[in-house]
């Protein structure tokens, strides 16, 4: 299970660093005045096998309601639907997902007037090829509670998980909107609940745990800024954290991530990639300036994911990454001519990415002298399985194989030769 909340805040309401106080495996928010999206992600075995299921049935299941009471958008979460509950579904092909509607009046109640999909849904029209992505069936009922769902989701789903997963569970009576996904493309269920304010308060005084430290709890404390670019239409800032990771809230003026090709499977081992690797292009977010129009030196931090690697002698491998390479991308305005440069190098990887009326501005890197690594590479000493003292460890592992066959013929043989007493006391018995 992943864990994310996001806290989206007014810019003009005074906030400051020291309403958030991060511990070792938990997160303290102070007298935020902020509207809250808390959503957890599940892969398939992580659910009840009544739900996956169902799910396994649906190519695409898109759950909606919203709330018959009045509140607040806040951008960016400003979509809405009418008050009720909405169903999306696209069944496999050649799948009837005759279990969708018994699973539906489990969980939101009986009242649901869904008997199954051919009765109770309707065909989704498409006005435009522009929408063929849309569901493919439709069903809605005016529903103004989620009594139901609350006790359903801490009973069958969060046993596994502990406090996040219950917190989620318990805020769903709250809920202004809440939303379930699921498609076949990702094989993951996203459960995400959205509050414009705390119950029966303006602030939220939250502590956000990760005590058992089973799955990863991102938090986001933002704000709406300033588009840089006339194009954009939302442009956040603020801080993340990780619960239980990072020492402290960072900001890490990041805007999107616009590319990523290559190797993206995390969990590979470095030895069973046979590609090169992965390229990445991520869109920075610079701070406002300052009142004097100055801007301050600021960071962008992008976590970076390193591989197992394979062993040696030493137990530590050098790896060496290369520093990336920062510019300006600049769109050219429609009717402006563009002077070509001879002398431009193209092909980079990363230009192709952009239209053919971008002109770039390269940032030189600065490397800070007298530290020993005056290079554009950034060396990192990665722990690795220590061969020369890893014998004990695989002697240890025959070892307790050996002793559990042993233990297994034990009692296998202690059955058979139990149940030949029992014949031959019968056989006396018979006599």
């Amino acid at each position: 299970m992943k864990e994310r909340i996001t806290f989206i805040y007014d810019a003009e309401d005074t906030f400051t660093p020291l309403q958030l106080q991060l511990e070792n495996d938990a997160l303290y928010i102070h007298a935020l005045k902020a509207a809250r999206e808390h959503r957890l992600t599940f892969a398939l075995q992580e659910l009840p096998q009544e739900l996956w299921r169902v799910l396994k049935e649906c190519y695409e299941l898109n759950i909606r309601w919203s709330a018959p009471w009045p509140y607040n958008s806040t951008a960016p979460f400003v979509s809405r639907a009418s008050p009720g509950l909405h169903v999306f579904f696209t069944p496999q092909r050649n799948r009837q997902a005759d279990l969708l509607c018994p699973l539906l009046r489990k969980i939101f109640g009986e009242t649901l007037n869904c008997i199954n999909p051919r009765e109770s849904f309707t065909s989704v029209s498409k006005t435009s090829e522009r929408f063929t992505s849309s569901a493919a069936y439709q069903y809605f009922q005016l529903f103004p509670s989620l009594a139901d769902l609350s006790p359903y989701v801490r009973q069958k789903i969060c046993v596994r998980f502990g406090e996040g997963c219950f917190s989620v569970a318990d805020s769903i009576d709250h809920a202004d909107y809440l939303d379930m996904d699921f498609d076949t493309i990702s094989q993951a269920f996203t459960l995400s609940i959205f509050q414009h304010k705390p119950l029966n308060t303006e602030l939220w005084n939250d502590r956000i745990s990760n005590r058992e430290g089973q799955h990863a709890v991102e938090v986001g404390v933002l704000a709406s800024q300033q588009p840089l670019k006339a194009i954009e239409e939302q442009s956040l800032g603020g801080f993340l954290t990780t619960v239980g990771e990072d020492e402290r809230p960072t900001s890490k003026n990041l805007r999107s991530i616009r590319s990523v090709s290559g190797e993206t499977d995390l969990e590979a081992p470095g030895w069973a990639v046979t590609k090169w690797g992965s390229a990445m292009l991520v869109e920075l977010a610079p701070p406002s300036t300052n009142h004097s129009g100055n801007q301050a030196l600021w960071d962008a931090e992008i976590p970076l994911h390193i591989r197992y690697l394979g062993p040696n002698n030493g137990g530590k491998v050098e790896a060496e990454v290369p520093w990336p390479v920062v510019f300006w991308a600049c769109v050219a305005e429609e009717g402006t001519k563009m002077s070509v440069n001879p002398f431009d190098r193209l092909n980079l990887g990363y230009d192709g990415l952009f239209g053919p009326r971008t002109m770039f501005y390269h940032l030189n890197p600065h490397v800070v002298s007298g530290y020993g690594n005056e290079t554009l590479l950034e060396r990192l000493e990665v722990p690795v399985l220590n061969l020369s003292s890893s014998a004990w460890v695989e002697k240890g592992t025959v070892m307790v194989m050996v002793l559990g066959l042993v233990w297994v013929f034990a009692k296998l043989a202690r059955a058979a030769a139990w149940n030949r007493s029992l014949d031959r006391d019968r056989g006396k018995k018979s006599q």
